[in-house]
């Protein structure tokens, strides 16, 4: 039967001013402006610099636990010096600079067995007139479910340990509008995944109401209000990100319906050390044609 359903979260984010990284070469750590810890220079001197990224999982649904994810940064050399040169002029220079093209992959795991691995790419062509994504992963998912079945006679709020094995993608591509922060564009998600449960009971009903496995495909528009100062540490401004997705059955999907998110940052200097972060998201489902997988996409 169709049915509609959305999700609606807002979180206040208060960050430190300072970035930490690494470089794969030696260089000066220290800001020569302020004295303070800066690894800016090793980043600027490296050809493909690399940032680590740690990972901490805090869920209760799947455990505590933690990862790993190294950030690949691509940057001409035209680039990176003039990065270099603005950080020498003033303890923020270089902050509003197209941010340079990279590469993400790593992976994590929690105490319940959940474990993922992924990687993404993000380019630019034309002086960031035209932005891409693209991410690809697999995860191994061990969750406690709460579902409430239509197609059993016993009672119908069922719950189970459930079992979610997967793996897909998703690409974006966006093109500026004139000389404006708006963003218009594109986007593709594909997901396979399969289904499962510990206990024999619950595994038998899955298999006869959702099947062994099931495939996800979808297309959708991106509109995207874009005002931020920096990608990686905005300090002022804000994004504003709204996606519908159509997932068809003439697109490679075993489930249509339709998603709907909204999502907003906006950042609000308090210090010259420290910023205010307010985020929100909404999400919603609509025009399913029939029972979805406990975990869609």
């Amino acid at each position: 039967m169709p049915r509609s359903k959305s999700r609606l979260t807002i979180s206040l984010l208060l960050s430190s001013s300072f970035f930490l990284s690494s470089a794969v070469s030696a260089a000066s750590f220290t800001d020569p402006l302020d004295g303070k810890f800066d690894m800016s220079e090793a980043i600027a001197e490296n050809p493909y610099a690399f940032l680590p990224i740690p990972i901490v999982l805090t869920e209760p649904a799947i455990g505590y636990g933690g990862g790993f994810m190294g950030m690949f940064l691509h940057e001409s050399k035209e680039a990176r010096d003039k990065r270099k040169k603005l950080a020498l002029e003033s303890v923020d220079g270089g902050v509003n600079l197209i941010p340079p093209n990279f590469t993400i992959v790593g992976g994590a795991a929690t105490e319940n067995g959940t474990w993922f691995v992924g990687g993404a790419h993000r380019h630019t062509w034309l002086n960031d007139r035209i932005r891409y994504l693209g991410a690809a992963g697999y995860a191994n998912i061990n969750m406690d479910i709460y579902h409430e079945f239509d197609q059993i006679p016993v009672d119908k709020n069922l719950s189970f340990e459930s079992q979610t094995e997967g793996f897909g993608g998703v690409q974006k591509l966006q093109f500026k509008v004139a000389n404006t922060n708006l963003y218009l564009g594109f986007s593709q998600l594909w997901f396979h995944t399969k289904i499962g449960a510990k206990e024999e009971i619950a595994n038998d009903i899955l298999q006869r109401v959702l099947g062994d496995d099931s495939t996800s495909s979808a297309l959708g528009l991106i509109a995207q209000y874009d005002s931020r100062n920096n990608l990686f540490y905005p300090t002022s401004g804000g994004t504003a990100k709204a996606e519908y997705l159509w997932y068809r059955d003439g697109l490679g999907s075993d489930y249509e319906y339709d998603t709907f998110t909204l999502d907003g940052k906006y950042f609000i200097p308090l210090s010259k050390t420290w910023t205010l972060g307010v985020a929100g998201n909404y999400q919603s489902l609509t025009n399913a044609d029939r029972s979805l997988p406990p975990l869609y996409p």
